[in-house]
């Protein structure tokens, strides 16, 4: 399954007054029970909690949903990054 992601990006930092809201966009790369692995064009520091719309191919509407980073890493082409997220809702 295929879609894309609309994501807000809440890093925790050490003082949770100075959290950064972050909007990226990502094409998910597979999807499962517990989580799913997007392509996105930016690191995500690990632990980030994910508040994103889970856009659905020939859907106008999302799914609302809540996930925390667990791991990024480099594309293997080089030009983006991949983002192992696991479901929290």
């Amino acid at each position: 399954m295929h879609g894309s992601l609309l994501a807000r990006v809440d890093p925790a930092q050490k003082h949770k007054a100075q959290r950064q809201k972050l909007s990226l966009r990502g094409e998910t790369q597979n999807i499962a029970r517990g989580g799913m692995c997007v392509l996105s064009d930016r690191p995500v520091p690990t632990d980030s909690l994910v508040r994103c719309e889970l856009m659905l191919a020939g859907s106008s509407v999302g799914i609302p949903t809540l996930l925390q980073v667990r791991w990024f890493q480099k594309a293997i082409d080089k030009t983006g990054f991949r983002l192992g997220l696991q479901f929290l809702l």
